[in-house]
């Protein structure tokens, strides 16, 4: 999609009570060209969803909490989250919610309250931290850190290799820089087939001449953004050239809340070429 001519609309369905990708963009002001799943998201109370008993507490409804902040019209929403401290309880934080790098500092000890006496010294000090994406008086924004301007979302990385996402699909987001200054192109890619595609479509993008992501901690990082890539909630709805919006791919997280629904998604609202 053109840079000049698309807008970034992120959106928290938790605070709409919006169940699913569908639901999400049928409340948004304008029939946007793409909708994707958003960041990676999380529950208050610390649920897992390996756990049988948490199951039950968090089927089929919409997680409160997000890895990072989602910030639409200048407010960042109830449930972006900055935590960072992965020792926390009952939901521990995550670094892609934190600055980039992680700094120096004390997280919370063996009692999983941060400020008391048991306090440890930050293991992942000086680790990549978030990435965000976002849009600002008609300006794209692909950087390090956590997320500001006034449409933003954060908690994505850069971490193509990860061995904690190798065996799941990819969400991403990123941009193509043209010569001419704000005439690139913002896309997206989701792996709808296979796992583990982050590394292979980073080297395809890079070679295509993606621009490298700096200053971000992240070695080899690019302009190029994996968002919220866990089993069964990768979702991608787009418009047809009649002018509908149809789902092209979309997990149980975005679909039937099974166990749960995804609370973040991002439109990209993009006026079409003229003929």
């Amino acid at each position: 999609m053109r840079e000049e001519a698309t807008k970034l609309v992120p959106y928290d369905a938790y605070s709409t009570t919006k169940k699913g990708i569908a639901a999400a963009a049928s409340a948004l002001p304008s029939t946007p060209a793409v909708v994707i799943n958003g960041n990676q998201c999380f529950w208050t109370a610390g649920w897992d969803e390996n756990s049988a008993v948490d199951l039950f507490h968090m089927s089929t409804n919409i997680a409160d909490k997000c890895h990072g902040r989602a910030i639409r019209g200048g407010v960042t929403a109830a449930i972006s989250s900055d935590n960072f401290d992965i020792t926390i309880r009952p939901a521990k934080g995550s670094p892609l919610a934190g600055p980039d790098p992680i700094p120096v500092g004390l997280i919370a000890g063996p009692d999983g309250i941060a400020g008391t006496t048991d306090d440890i010294a930050n293991s992942q000090a000086g680790d990549p931290g978030g990435k965000f994406v976002g849009f600002n008086s008609g300006t794209w924004n692909f950087a390090a850190g956590r997320a500001i301007g006034s449409d933003a979302l954060g908690g994505l990385s850069t971490n193509y290799a990860s061995s904690d996402r190798a065996d799941k699909a990819h969400q991403m987001i990123g941009f193509w820089k043209a010569l001419e200054v704000g005439k690139g192109c913002v896309f997206t890619a989701t792996q709808i087939k296979g796992v583990g595609g982050a590394p292979g479509f980073a080297g395809t993008a890079s070679g295509s001449e993606v621009p490298v992501l700096a200053p971000s901690v992240d070695s080899g990082a690019i302009k190029l953004f994996i968002l919220d890539s866990g089993a069964g909630s990768l979702a991608l709805m787009h418009t047809t050239p009649t002018g509908t919006l149809q789902g092209a791919y979309i997990g149980r997280k975005s679909n039937f809340g099974i166990p749960y629904y995804v609370n973040t998604y991002l439109a990209l609202d993009s006026t079409p070429a003229r003929p």
